[in-house]
């Protein structure tokens, strides 16, 4: 006769510790997580197997929670990790989006829909300012790995793959592999081709947001600019009409053109920087 073990808070905080260090989580320590986690399987009655069995569910939908209060917070000291996190979850999703060739946008809807079924299961109402940065690294990742599908197939080559190009910096440099520009004045596609540097587009969301007069022009900079999103793109994201967004576009490239020459000179400074950086990674 076979005996289930025994399922005791040791157990519970072994499993809850394996689980955050293989998601590099760490917005709480886990014995922390474990101890709610160990009360509230014990309270249901739940032991052995049937209680290891519920204790990723519910790692996932406390974490959730976790996660999303300190987004929410900005001046919470775990604000810009949690962001990170979140980013980092979304980004692991570029496996399916990868081996999904033709039905990516199949895979960003199915990844969204993941995400709010966890939220929903954890009671959060979302703001719409997480779905919106969920969305934008989703489209982000399918956008540089189709820029990798169609220069790979250019060459007459086949796409491999690996865990590296997978990651966040990882499918940036494949994607701006051997596509390196002159730095001649301040034009669009200086801007475009200058954001895969992290520091980069932090710099640059953070100008957009001093120079550009409206919430709706700083948005439609970043989903453009930061994001690489066309303004048909942004335009069904957004719920508008392309030409809108194209009439936002110009005014917002209308705007850098016309900055003080010290302030055209600090965003140079930025891209230069970023221009460097793509130097080394190649």
């Amino acid at each position: 006769m076979v005996h289930e073990f025994q399922f005791d808070q040791a157990v519970c905080t072994y499993h809850v510790t394996q689980f955050m260090l293989g998601q590099a989580w760490q917005l709480v320590e886990p014995h922390v997580l474990a101890a709610a986690i160990y009360v509230d399987l014990r309270e249901r009655g739940l032991d052995g197997a049937a209680a290891v069995q519920a204790i990723r569910p519910q790692i996932l939908g406390r974490y959730a929670v976790i996660v999303y209060e300190r987004c929410c917070d900005p001046t919470h000291v775990h604000n810009s990790r949690a962001w990170q996190e979140l980013r980092g979850w979304l980004q692991k999703q570029t496996y399916n989006i990868a081996i999904h060739v033709n039905d990516r946008e199949d895979v960003l809807q199915e990844t969204m829909l993941q995400l709010q079924t966890t939220l929903d299961n954890a009671g959060l109402a979302v703001p719409r300012t997480l779905w919106m940065y969920a969305l934008q690294v989703l489209k982000r990742k399918a956008i540089d790995m189709y820029r990798v599908d169609t220069a790979v197939s250019r060459g007459g080559g086949t796409i491999t793959l690996s865990l590296e190009d997978m990651s966040a910096e990882g499918i940036d440099r494949a994607a701006l592999a051997g596509t390196q520009h002159a730095l001649t004045g301040l034009d669009e596609r200086r801007i475009e081709n200058s954001v895969s540097n992290r520091e980069a587009r932090t710099e640059l969301k953070a100008f957009f947001q001093q120079q550009l007069r409206s919430e709706q022009q700083q948005l439609v900079a970043e989903l453009h600019f930061l994001d690489g999103l066309s303004p048909k793109e942004i335009a069904a994201l957004l719920g508008k009409k392309p030409h809108e967004i194209r009439m936002v576009k110009a005014r917002v490239i209308q705007t850098l053109r016309a900055l003080p020459t010290d302030e055209q000179e600090r965003l140079l400074r930025i891209l230069d920087a970023a221009a460097e950086e793509e130097v080394h990674d190649s």
